[in-house]
């Protein structure tokens, strides 16, 4: 799968409801990278990432409160 830099998407921001969860569940499963994942979602890369690192950074904090 090739990567596509398509000028019209949106960028910025996070990605949200269906989109995030969609992007999450794909990065979760270790098969897409994020480009991969912007391809077929349609939306920026950049996007797929923050919504990402938030998903990520986010369980992490959930996980230490869990353990405290």
């Amino acid at each position: 799968m090739s990567a596509c830099r398509c000028k019209d998407r949106p960028t910025g921001g996070f990605l949200s409801g269906d989109l995030a969860m969609a992007a999450i569940v794909l990065w979760s499963c270790g098969q897409f990278n994020t480009a991969e994942i912007a391809d077929l979602l349609t939306v920026g890369e950049d996007q797929v990432d923050r919504t990402v690192r938030a998903a990520r950074d986010t369980a992490r904090q959930n996980d230490m409160k869990w353990r405290a």
